[in-house]
Protein backbone atom coordinates (compact mmCIF):
# COMPACT_ATOMS: atom_id res chain seq x y z
CA UNK A 1 0.00 0.00 0.00
CA UNK A 2 1.20 3.45 -1.22
CA UNK A 3 1.26 5.83 2.05
CA UNK A 4 1.63 9.94 0.35
CA UNK A 5 2.86 12.34 2.53
CA UNK A 6 0.77 15.11 3.18
CA UNK A 7 3.51 18.21 2.84
CA UNK A 8 4.58 16.50 -0.37
CA UNK A 9 0.76 16.28 -1.82
CA UNK A 10 0.19 19.78 -0.78
CA UNK A 11 3.72 21.04 -2.47
CA UNK A 12 2.66 18.92 -6.12
CA UNK A 13 -0.31 20.60 -6.09
CA UNK A 14 0.54 24.40 -5.22
CA UNK A 15 3.38 23.27 -8.01
CA UNK A 16 0.23 22.55 -10.74
CA UNK A 17 -1.57 25.58 -9.63
CA UNK A 18 1.57 27.72 -9.77
CA UNK A 19 2.02 26.21 -13.50
CA UNK A 20 -1.56 26.90 -14.60
CA UNK A 21 -1.55 30.36 -13.09
CA UNK A 22 1.76 31.05 -15.29
CA UNK A 23 0.52 29.73 -18.30
CA UNK A 24 -2.68 31.63 -17.89
CA UNK A 25 -1.31 34.75 -16.88
CA UNK A 26 0.75 34.87 -19.90
CA UNK A 27 -1.29 34.03 -22.74
CA UNK A 28 -3.41 36.96 -21.23
CA UNK A 29 -0.77 39.23 -21.26
CA UNK A 30 -0.04 37.98 -25.04
CA UNK A 31 -3.52 38.48 -25.84
CA UNK A 32 -4.46 41.82 -24.34
CA UNK A 33 -1.48 43.57 -23.56
CA UNK A 34 1.46 42.72 -26.00
CA UNK A 35 -0.38 41.90 -28.99
CA UNK A 36 -4.25 42.91 -28.50
CA UNK A 37 -4.97 44.12 -32.18
CA UNK A 38 -2.84 40.27 -33.85
CA UNK A 39 -4.89 38.67 -36.67
CA UNK A 40 -4.56 35.48 -37.89
CA UNK A 41 -2.82 37.69 -41.41
CA UNK A 42 -0.13 39.17 -39.03
CA UNK A 43 0.55 35.63 -37.05
CA UNK A 44 2.15 34.49 -40.14
CA UNK A 45 5.53 33.50 -39.88
CA UNK A 46 7.19 36.39 -41.89
CA UNK A 47 4.36 38.72 -41.64
CA UNK A 48 4.37 40.09 -38.82
CA UNK A 49 6.56 43.91 -38.96
CA UNK A 50 5.80 44.69 -35.43
CA UNK A 51 7.75 47.76 -33.98
CA UNK A 52 9.99 46.71 -30.86
CA UNK A 53 8.79 45.60 -27.60
CA UNK A 54 8.37 49.50 -25.97
CA UNK A 55 7.51 48.80 -22.05
CA UNK A 56 7.55 52.92 -21.11
CA UNK A 57 5.40 53.21 -24.24
CA UNK A 58 2.87 50.37 -23.41
CA UNK A 59 3.11 51.95 -19.79
CA UNK A 60 2.20 55.32 -20.66
CA UNK A 61 -0.65 54.00 -22.35
CA UNK A 62 -2.06 52.17 -20.41
CA UNK A 63 -1.82 54.95 -17.43
CA UNK A 64 -3.68 57.53 -20.17
CA UNK A 65 -6.14 54.72 -20.07
CA UNK A 66 -6.70 55.01 -16.40
CA UNK A 67 -6.66 58.50 -16.45
CA UNK A 68 -9.33 58.84 -19.41
CA UNK A 69 -11.20 55.82 -18.19
CA UNK A 70 -11.30 56.44 -14.59
CA UNK A 71 -11.01 60.36 -14.32
CA UNK A 72 -7.86 60.15 -12.53
CA UNK A 73 -7.07 64.10 -10.91
CA UNK A 74 -3.57 65.20 -11.56
CA UNK A 75 -2.50 64.17 -8.00
CA UNK A 76 -3.79 60.45 -8.71
CA UNK A 77 -2.19 60.26 -11.82
CA UNK A 78 0.88 61.69 -10.75
CA UNK A 79 0.73 58.60 -8.40
CA UNK A 80 -0.21 55.95 -10.44
CA UNK A 81 2.45 56.82 -12.69
CA UNK A 82 5.39 56.82 -10.34
CA UNK A 83 3.75 53.42 -9.03
CA UNK A 84 3.86 51.86 -12.55
CA UNK A 85 7.33 53.60 -13.17
CA UNK A 86 8.46 51.12 -10.30
CA UNK A 87 6.52 48.42 -10.74
CA UNK A 88 8.32 48.09 -14.36
CA UNK A 89 12.01 48.51 -13.22
CA UNK A 90 11.12 46.02 -10.30
CA UNK A 91 9.98 43.98 -13.55
CA UNK A 92 13.15 44.64 -15.35
CA UNK A 93 15.28 43.29 -12.27
CA UNK A 94 13.57 40.58 -11.84
CA UNK A 95 14.07 39.63 -15.63
CA UNK A 96 17.69 40.36 -15.80
CA UNK A 97 18.36 38.14 -12.39
CA UNK A 98 15.91 34.62 -14.50
CA UNK A 99 17.74 36.08 -17.66
CA UNK A 100 20.79 32.99 -17.05
CA UNK A 101 17.94 30.69 -16.32
CA UNK A 102 16.03 31.68 -19.14
CA UNK A 103 18.85 31.31 -21.93
CA UNK A 104 19.59 27.95 -20.30
CA UNK A 105 16.07 26.51 -21.19
CA UNK A 106 16.05 28.22 -24.59
CA UNK A 107 19.33 26.02 -25.36
CA UNK A 108 17.89 23.08 -24.60
CA UNK A 109 14.54 23.53 -26.09
CA UNK A 110 16.66 24.34 -29.31
CA UNK A 111 18.59 20.90 -28.54
CA UNK A 112 15.58 18.82 -28.39
CA UNK A 113 13.98 20.57 -31.59
CA UNK A 114 17.40 20.07 -33.55
CA UNK A 115 17.55 16.04 -31.94
CA UNK A 116 13.30 16.04 -33.89
CA UNK A 117 14.09 17.98 -36.80
CA UNK A 118 15.90 16.69 -40.35
CA UNK A 119 19.14 18.30 -41.34
CA UNK A 120 17.06 20.54 -43.99
CA UNK A 121 14.67 21.55 -41.64
CA UNK A 122 17.23 22.44 -38.92
CA UNK A 123 18.93 24.41 -41.68
CA UNK A 124 15.72 26.12 -42.76
CA UNK A 125 14.68 26.59 -39.00
CA UNK A 126 18.26 28.34 -38.53
CA UNK A 127 17.60 30.18 -41.17
CA UNK A 128 14.58 31.56 -39.88
CA UNK A 129 16.07 32.56 -36.57
CA UNK A 130 18.60 34.60 -37.99
CA UNK A 131 15.79 36.55 -39.51
CA UNK A 132 14.41 37.15 -36.27
CA UNK A 133 17.43 38.20 -34.79
CA UNK A 134 17.96 41.93 -35.95
CA UNK A 135 14.58 42.72 -33.85
CA UNK A 136 16.64 41.36 -30.74
CA UNK A 137 18.62 43.60 -28.57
Amino acid sequence: MIRFDRGAVQAALLLVATLILGVVSGVALDRWVLRPGRDAVTAMPGMDQRPRFDPAGMRMRFSNQLARELGLEPAQRLAIDSLLRLQQSRARAVMIEREPELRRIAAETRTAIRGILTEEQWKRWQELRERRMPRRR
